[in-house]
């Protein structure tokens, strides 16, 4: 399903681990309390992750 919402010019330069870990990063940051959500420290350390996992990561598709 995610892969549906990616633009589709770029789809195929985006790697499945990269976008999985930004989706689930994206939905706990949605959390109905703002205890459950991650910090914006949290959030930068994740977004950098989510960078070199598309750097670095597998381009598998699961």
């Amino acid at each position: 399903m995610l892969d549906q919402m990616v633009y589709p010019n770029i789809a195929d330069q985006i790697k499945p681990c990269s976008l999985k870990k930004f989706a689930e990063t994206a939905e706990k940051c949605c959390a109905d309390y703002g205890v459950d959500r991650p910090t914006i420290g949290d959030v930068l350390w994740i977004l950098e992750h989510v960078l070199q996992l598309q750097e670095f990561g597998p381009m598998d598709k699961h």
